[in-house]
């Protein structure tokens, strides 16, 4: 009986080809991946809306008025800032931490490296767009006029901006590092320069200016960082993982992980409340308080969410389902871009307690002074 050989799926005795492997099924259709990230980003903007209203972050300033115009944009720009820089920090972590591969990082991991500096390069623009709102913001000026060339180099002057300036040089590098990262060590740097990169904003809020200076940068930093690592972790692995058996790999790491940081934010969460509220009863009856507790309902929404995860959707995914992730997965998405957009309104928010901050005040008034006489250099 002649022997038949097989060169590049052909059978030479017999002329037919060989059916080559099938690939592994993909879990969702690309449209279905940016339909689910679009879908996160308008349930983050609507709560953003409820949040600016109800706290007031879009009300007049008694210190400087730029116009409804810049402050919406502000409020919309530092939307897209949070959500672009958590999905960083979680498709890295997803690539370098949660993708085991032995020996350097796989195809896939550098697959997801590459695209978390295409939400790095998001994070760095939306950055960017944000400097001269922040400066119309501070000076009463207009948008249009901040941008005047014998105005914008002022930014260098404001700490706010002078922030957001480092934070976009940060999360740039990250995005040029990624088209060049073949190895773990580069992996592990880009992940660490990104948590860098959420750090200058952090030293700059307005948490900073109470008594207890340094348990609210400490609890924000914390709160932060923990917070992208969740949210943006469970961004990657519901969005960015394609087959099934990626999933059911890094699934269980990333509850463990997911479940320590809930634990940090929750923890870090109580510390800032307990440094911005006098009393409990502040919850109910002023506008921080009220949007404070409706973050708190979302973050305990999160945590049931998670627990089902952990219960349900983590042995289906082993045993083959993971439709039954991908559903729960998009339902948590649409609560945590929400509690996005409650953080932001929250965070352009003054605490009741406003005394502590007249320093804070003092200072952003000075600097709107500055701006204003810079303003007859406009016309």
């Amino acid at each position: 009986m002649a022997a038949s050989i097989d060169l590049d799926g052909r059978n030479v005795a017999g002329g037919h080809r060989a059916p080559l492997p099938a690939p592994p099924p993909r879990l969702h259709a690309a449209r279905g991946r940016v339909g689910l990230a679009l879908g996160a980003a308008a349930v983050a903007m609507t709560a953003l809306a409820v949040a600016a209203v109800v706290g007031g972050a879009v009300d007049a300033s008694v210190l400087s008025e730029p116009g409804m115009v810049s402050r919406w944009a502000l409020l919309a720009s530092r939307t897209v800032y949070d959500i672009t820089a958590m999905a960083t920090i979680g498709v890295l972590l997803l690539a370098v931490v949660l993708l085991p591969a032995p020996g350097g990082l796989s195809a896939e991991s550098q697959r997801l490296v590459r695209v978390a500096g295409r939400w790095s390069a998001g994070w760095a623009a939306a950055g960017a767009i944000s400097v001269p709102l922040v400066l119309s913001d501070v000076a009463g000026l207009p948008v249009w006029e901040v941008l005047a060339p014998d105005v914008l180099p002022l930014a260098a002057d404001l700490p706010q901006t002078r922030a957001l300036l480092s934070s976009v040089w940060l999360a740039a590098l990250v995005a040029v590092g990624s088209r060049h990262c073949r190895s773990h060590a580069v992996g592990w740097l880009l992940l660490v320069t990104g948590f860098g990169a959420l750090l200058p904003l952090l030293l700059t809020g307005h948490t900073g200016h109470g008594d207890d200076h340094v348990v609210a940068v400490v609890g924000l930093t914390t709160h932060v960082a923990a917070a992208s690592v969740w949210v943006g972790g469970l961004l990657a692995v519901g969005v960015h993982v394609r087959t099934a058996g990626v999933l059911a790999s890094v699934l269980p790491r990333y509850s463990r992980v997911a479940l320590g940081s809930f634990a940090l934010v929750a923890l870090s969460g109580l510390a800032m409340a307990w440094v911005a509220l006098t009393e409990p009863g502040e919850l109910f009856t002023t506008r921080y308080g009220q949007l404070l507790l409706a973050k708190t309902t979302a973050l305990c929404v999160l945590g049931a969410l998670g627990h089902r995860h952990r219960r349900r959707t983590i042995p289906a995914v082993a045993a083959s389902r993971p439709r039954a992730f991908l559903r729960l997965a998009a339902v948590e998405l649409a609560v945590m871009a929400a509690t996005v957009g409650l953080a932001v309104g929250l965070s352009r928010t003054s605490p009741p307690d406003v005394g502590d901050h007249a320093a804070a005040a003092v200072s952003v008034q000075t600097t709107a002074q500055a701006l204003q006489d810079a303003e007859p250099l406009v016309g």
